[in-house]
């Protein structure tokens, strides 16, 4: 069943301000609604439940109180280059869902996420999220679960909080070749219990916070672009276990480039440069890390500053640094280097 404007017509569903939505599809399979203008309700502009392959194409949706198209136990959904602007709740909501797809919306001034979801194998591409008033896209909600997820090519904005976030409960995701820019809070953050996720080509700009921040175990942060921020460039935190950190471009942080807390870590190839503190923090908490093959310059403080034992460091070059290029705080052989180039070493 397909139900849609007719070719150069323009036709509003206005559900007059009550408490129904104007399109609400419940246990059916292969409906698709396209071109149709969805307004004013005090729930959701579409309400999907139970229901498999259903296309929601081209649709516009404004002056909802709660979210502009909320998905509900069911699989194959697809949202295809709608409008959403302003919804009371969330831009996309999908709840205990598989399979559903984002594709192409823009999405402006939600109250909670752009996008927010949980369930199994989403896809949210090429959309673009604005001023939502919490995280642009966010994988789980801390209770249901998200399980890999791509999130792919999408442009957020000036969100009130995260960029993007993977909520404690979000596993095993990708997310791929973002641009991220002016969050409130972080630019990227995976939560502690939020693990195994692969974070590669993102350009990242002006979080307010850290840029990207990982609590969580066996993630990839990879060759990722990142400037501006307001903290660290990268954290590892002090739960996560296993990063690997490689060939990122780290640029302008107003605290460290990268600052480790964590355990087991690998910290490879990346160039770090004109960071208000430190390059690389290895920190108190940190031990087993690798750092190799990194270019650090222009560090306002030290290059690499070094708190914690049992790290090894590997053909670094480090230049320019406005304290020390090296400055390790630990007891001389609790850790190990190994052709670095540091131009000045703290005594």
């Amino acid at each position: 069943l397909t139900i849609q404007a007719k070719k150069g017509d323009k036709v509003t569903v206005d559900a007059g301000g009550g408490p129904d939505p104007p399109f609400f599809i419940n246990a059916s399979d292969q409906i698709v609604v396209k071109g149709l203008r969805l307004e004013n309700t005090t729930s959701q502009g579409v309400f999907i439940g139970s229901s498999s392959y259903v296309t929601i194409r081209q649709c516009a949706l404004k002056n909802m109180a709660d979210d502009g198209i909320q998905i509900n136990g069911s699989t194959g959904v697809l949202i295809d280059k709608c409008t959403i602007t302003a919804p009371g709740g969330h831009g996309i909501h999908v709840h205990d869902s598989n399979g559903c797809v984002a594709l192409k919306n823009k999405i402006k001034g939600t109250v909670e996420a752009g996008i927010q979801a949980d369930g199994d194998m989403h896809t949210f591409q090429g959309n673009t999220v604005d001023a939502p008033g919490e995280a642009g896209i966010q994988l789980g909600d801390g209770v249901t679960g998200c399980l890999n997820a791509l999130v792919l090519g999408n442009k957020i904005m000036e969100t009130g909080q995260d960029g993007i976030l993977c909520d404690a409960d979000a596993q095993a995701c990708t997310i791929l070749d973002n641009q991220v820019t002016d969050s409130a809070w972080v630019g990227l953050y995976a939560k502690d219990g939020s693990d195994d996720h692969f974070i590669s080509k993102n350009v990242l700009r002006g979080s307010g916070d850290y840029t990207i921040d990982v609590e969580s175990d066996g993630c990839t942060i990879q060759d990722n672009v990142i400037t501006t921020s307001a903290e660290e460039g990268i954290r590892i935190g002090v739960l996560c276990s296993g990063a690997f950190v490689g060939d990122n471009k780290i640029t302008k942080s107003s605290d460290e480039g990268i600052v480790v807390r964590g355990t087991g870590c690998t910290i490879h190839h990346n160039s770090i440069a004109s960071s208000s503190d430190d390059g690389i923090r290895i920190a108190t908490e940190c031990s087993g890390a690798l750092v190799s093959e990194n270019k650090i310059t222009k560090s306002q403080d030290d290059g690499i500053d070094v708190e914690g034992a049992g790290n090894v460091f590997v053909a670094n070059k480090v230049s320019k640094s406005g304290d020390y290029d090296l400055e390790d705080a630990t007891l001389p052989g609790d850790n190990v280097y190994i052709n670095n180039k540091f131009g000045t070493i703290a005594p």
